[in-house]
């Protein structure tokens, strides 16, 4: 009969196509099955390599179990790396499959597997019992009859025909006679035991082979001969170091001995108790249940300790009753095993039943079988695996349960791409009924899913057991963008998926948007941006009555600057909109957009047949209004496309208008006559007028783009610098005059004065604007006075220190009391000349501004120093002070020479001995206000209408003195102002009104 197949065990989680041909496959996913197959004795195992991990372990797993078993790993690339690890793990082959210069794997597993295959063919021809033992011992043959034979003819004739039956027998053979001597030793016999025939024949066993004297080949022998009994058994000779199979078949006349060398299979049986001991040693631990039974079931020969926890029965019940596992199987799925058992050993039996315990739990059991053959393809045993699945159906339950709710598309396939679940919506969404699809192939169903990229994903998820998420265009029939989710597990793939075109379209356009705002902040004007926010509203959304009306500051209006063709109101001549008035003046009044399903019939857009609109405020620049003939024609989609348009167009609107200023601006500047300058933020020229070119002695074109440092020394620019950063710091002011030299090309340099100017945009530095003054004439005409000033000063000075002398000695040395008196007051009236000359001093350093300093000064302590420091005359004055703590202001130490001025004439212009002066301050806003009262006479009218200005200075009507000058100019240098009116003391009421500084605390 023909020899069976190769029998190949596949590990191959991937279910891919490997091509084999010409053997018996067992396709298995797991490591342990494949375990299981090679314990029931396969030829050869083939493990697919693509997930590299996973084929190690296989291969590991099957050396640990089996080590003469050929493994063959096989890769549809080449992957140097993992046959080197496969080859450290036991692996007997590598074969990339696809290769044309190599073996493919089919020859490779051939090749393996061709010494078993010739075995079997071997053993299958000419193995009958009449071919090894000639009719019990004797060879029967027929003799021609003729009457020329001979009884010696008759004799060579019967000896040659029983050499020519002898040669054809395979087995090792020898006959002896009844003396034990040999008669007969075949070739195969010969190359058995390494002898001549010769040296053989005639000879007694025992003296050729003495060794066998005393052993099984004895006992087994003379039994036959005494028996006359054939004899079979197998025997280990320790010479020879082999097992032998014999067959002794006595007569009469002697004994005849087929054997045969049966070492291999000796040790084949050892190896095979020994991997029955590692597999069983391999499963102990498992917490699947690994059974091994005979073919009808009528003995368990091996269980593990798992059929304990799963099923609550003892081993020793099983091996005593074979079919009582199915004692503890569920009333109403017994039967149903039953009727499967009969699959077992084709390899179909593959069931899922519930195993009451005798605790009365329930456990759900999924129960596989794999048959053992024998060489020539028997089934002798039935190797089985049983794992517990409760918790996989209680969470699949949970999942169908789950699927029912879930408002995406979703189905499912097994581990062969057959569909086991559609969900409703993913019915709907792929046009088919879900329980005709179910059992059907995805590649085979589905023509769309035949696309290298959504294969590629599925199979990507399935053979790295990798959540895969990706987004897929499907053309026919479903015409629709989806994004998919496929979460594997060894079993199968589920796989999410929700149709995302509309967000796909929204991108798109969303991106288109961002593609337009260049185009929007490229304009020159506002004008031009309005047209670009018209047309892209026109291009991208698809709207066909679009218009931008911007808002005119001078009327409070808005006014039509661009609109689509489409409508006739749109234009041209449509009348501005008042701001809070109508659809468009109130969404840009508001600052918030006004969406309209259903326009009122005498709205300006709605008499010519628009039904619906949408008006977006464009920041504080205008409103973009978009309408359609269609009522509820726009929906929060739109409504968000379209302010994504409008956020851009305001902030090029804003920009556009800041370019139209700083175009006028220079414009302007072009035009000016005076001196000015631009500078950027990094110091250099950007705008020069002529007449400031022309001072400098360059042409405008070769200031434009140089430094500052061309016409300023490094310590006015220093100067200028540290002006520039008070500038930044101060939340107020953002412009401050500043003198220094320039230096014309000459190299000649004069004076001059600059009102620096801070140049901002979008809250950011962007340089200064100086108009500079030459202060040539007036920095000669401050050195004439400060030099006739020092000089008239310091005469006068030194000539009154005579007279007050002379007066004081004039005073001491005359007993007339009207000379007295003329002395005293000849020495008072030199005194306050002095005194003058000392505030004109004072007077002097205030009006030159550059020298007053100002900080953070806290008043209650100033005002305690100026009193602290109170001359004698103050002595008899009763002086209130009402001076908060936490007031601060902006000025410098010679506030107090203000304040001390005020009270000491407060108190010199009393009309009493003992006047009474307040000291109060308070906080008002962003000021203090000081008020210094007092309850004398008052300051006269003409004198303080003379220091506010309010008089001309004539020889008539000027002060008496330069005190109150000095107060007005000191306040005044501190940008404050000064004011006087009727005390409630009865006198007058001094207030001076300055900046307030920040506390600490604040």
């Amino acid at each position: 009969m023909p020899s069976p197949p190769p029998r190949v065990a596949v590990f191959d989680p991937q279910h891919s196509h490997l091509g084999l041909e010409s053997v018996a496959v067992d396709r298995v996913r797991s490591v342990l099955d494949t375990v299981g197959l090679v314990a029931a004795g396969v030829d050869c195992v083939v493990v697919e390599g693509t997930d590299g991990q996973q084929a190690l372990a296989a291969i590991s797993a099957v050396r640990s179990f089996d080590e003469q078993v050929p493994v063959v790993l096989t890769t549809d690339q080449p992957d140097g790396v993992l046959a080197a690890d496969a080859t450290r793990a036991g692996a007997t082959e590598y074969v990339v499959r696809g290769r044309s210069d190599g073996p493919s794997l089919s020859a490779r597993v051939a090749r393996l597997t061709v010494p078993r295959a010739l075995v079997a063919l071997e053993s299958g021809a000419d193995s009958g019992p009449d071919s090894r033992s000639p009719g019990g011992g004797e060879v029967r043959y027929a003799v021609p009859e003729t009457e020329e034979s001979s009884a010696a003819d008759a004799s060579r004739f019967e000896r040659d025909a029983l050499e020519r039956v002898l040669a054809r027998i395979d087995d090792a053979f020898f006959a002896l006679d009844e003396e034990w001597r040999f008669t007969y030793v075949n070739d195969r016999a010969l190359a058995l035991v390494d002898g001549q025939e010769r040296d053989l024949l005639g000879v007694s066993i025992w003296e050729a082979f003495p060794d066998a004297v005393g052993t099984a080949f004895e006992t087994q022998y003379r039994r036959a001969m005494d028996t006359q009994e054939r004899v079979t058994f197998e025997a280990y000779s320790s010479p020879l170091s082999a097992w032998f199979e014999v067959s002794a078949y006595p007569s009469e006349t002697g004994l005849s001995v087929a054997f045969s060398d049966v070492t291999d299979r000796k040790r084949a049986e050892d190896e095979r108790r020994e991997r029955e001991a590692k597999f069983r040693q391999f499963t102990e631990h498992l917490t699947e249940v690994v059974w091994m039974s005979s073919v009808d079931i009528d003995e368990i020969h091996y269980v593990n300790p798992a059929y304990e926890r799963i099923w609550g029965r003892s081993r020793e019940s099983i091996y005593d009753d074979p079919l009582s596992f199915l004692d503890g199987i569920h009333p109403d799925d017994r039967d149903r095993v039953v009727e499967t058992i009969p699959q077992r050993a084709r390899g179909e039996y593959d069931e899922e039943f519930r195993v009451v315990r005798p605790d009365g739990t329930t456990r759900w059991v999924r129960d596989r079988a794999y048959p053992i053959t024998d060489e020539e393809g028997t089934v002798t045993r039935v190797v089985g695996i049983a794992e517990d699945v409760t918790e996989r159906k209680r969470l699949r339950s949970e999942l169908e349960t789950s699927f029912s709710r879930i408002t995406d598309a979703f189905y499912s396939l097994d581990d062969r791409w057959r569909f086991t679940y559609l969900n409703p919506r993913a019915a709907e969404l792929m046009g088919v009924d879900a329980d005709e699809v179910v059992g059907e192939c995805l590649w085979e169903r589905f023509e769309w899913a035949i696309d290298p990229a959504f294969e590629a994903a599925f199979r990507h998820a399935m053979a790295q057991q990798a959540v895969t998420t990706f987004e897929h265009y499907v053309d026919q029939p479903l015409d629709a963008w989806f994004e998919i989710n496929a979460y594997p597990s060894e079993t199968g793939l589920s796989v999410y998926f929700r149709d995302v075109t509309q967000r796909r379209e929204r991108e798109e356009t969303t991106t288109q948007l961002l593609e337009t705002t260049p185009a929007l902040f490229a304009c020159e004007n506002r004008y031009d941006v309005a047209a670009v926010v018209v047309e892209a509203a026109t291009e991208l959304f698809g709207y066909d009555a679009v218009s931008v009306r911007l808002h005119d500051e001078e009327t409070d209006t808005l006014v039509l600057d661009a609109a689509t063709q489409s409508c006739p109101e749109l234009t041209g001549g449509a009348p501005p909109v008042v701001v809070g008035e109508g659809y468009a003046g109130r969404a840009f009044a508001d600052g918030e957009p006004i969406v309209v399903d259903d326009l009122e019939p005498d709205a300006l857009i709605a008499r010519y047949g628009l039904r619906s609109a949408m008006y977006v405020p464009l920041a504080d620049a205008g409103v973009l209004t978009v309408g359609s003939p269609q009522p509820g024609a726009f929906d929060e989609g739109d409504l968000q496309f379209v302010r994504l348009l409008t956020t851009s167009a305001a902030a090029a609107l804003d920009a556009a208008a800041r370019r139209e200023s700083l175009l006028r601006y220079e414009q302007v500047l072009e035009t000016v006559e005076g001196m000015v300058y631009a500078l950027d933020e990094a110091a250099r020229f950007t705008l020069v007028t002529e007449p400031f070119a022309a001072r400098l002695g360059y042409e405008r074109e070769d200031l434009l783009g140089e430094h500052v440092s061309l016409v300023v020394d490094d310590r006015d620019r220093e100067r200028a610098t540290d002006h520039v950063e008070r500038l930044l710091a101060d939340p107020v002011r953002e412009r401050a005059p500043l003198e220094g030299t320039l230096h014309t090309a000459d190299g000649d340099e004069f004076p001059v004065e600059v009102d620096i100017s801070l140049l901002s945009s979008d809250d950011s530095f962007r340089g200064t604007v100086g108009a500079v003054r030459d202060i040539t004439e007036r920095k000669e005409r401050e050195r004439y006075l400060q030099v006739l000033n020092r000089v008239l000063r310091h005469n006068l000075r030194n000539d009154l220190t005579v007279v007050m002398g002379y007066a004081d000695q004039l005073e001491s040395a005359v007993d007339d009391p009207t000379l007295r008196r003329a002395a005293a007051t000849l020495r008072e009236t030199a005194t306050d000349l002095a005194d003058l000359s000392e505030d004109a001093k004072r007077l002097e350093q205030t009006l030159r501004r550059e020298r007053v300093g100002r900080s953070s000064i806290p008043l209650s302590g100033l005002v305690a120093r100026v009193l602290e420091d109170a001359p004698e005359s103050w002595t008899d004055a009763a002086i209130e002070v009402d001076v908060p703590d936490d007031l601060v202001v902006r000025a410098g130490d010679r506030l107090s020479v203000v304040l001390s001025h005020l009270v000491d004439n407060a108190v010199e212009h009393a009309r009493n001995g003992s006047p009474t002066v307040r000291v109060s301050a308070r906080a008002s806003g962003d000021a203090v206000t000081v008020a210094v009262d007092d309850d004398g006479p008052g300051i006269p009218d003409h004198e303080r209408e003379v220091v506010t200005g309010e008089r001309d200075i004539t020889q008539l009507s000027h002060g008496s003195g330069l005190g109150l000058w000095l107060v007005y100019w000191t306040v005044d240098a501190y940008d404050g102002e000064i004011t006087f009116e009727r005390s409630p003391l009865g006198g007058t009421r001094v207030t001076i009104s300055l900046e307030r500084a920040p506390t600490l605390q604040e």
